[in-house]
């Protein structure tokens, strides 16, 4: 299935996903389709250090092309 962007995922995980209870488990499964669980542990939304921890560095930002999909 062709999500735009030239973003493809496998009909059968897109029907999985589709099944999803819930708009958060939705997205976040998604988000694990186009980028994988590696991308996500290590990248932020915006790629600005979090506020919460003094010393915390920022991590680089998610593609923009694949954020807009």
């Amino acid at each position: 299935v062709h999500l735009g962007g030239g973003i493809w995922v496998e009909e059968e995980k897109w029907h999985q996903l589709q099944r999803t209870q819930g708009d958060s488990k939705f997205t976040k499964n998604l988000a694990v389709m186009i980028w994988g669980t590696e991308t996500l542990k290590n990248r932020s939304v915006t790629g600005v250090a979090t506020k919460k921890k003094k010393d915390a560095l920022p991590k680089p930002p998610l593609s923009p092309s694949k954020l807009k999909i």
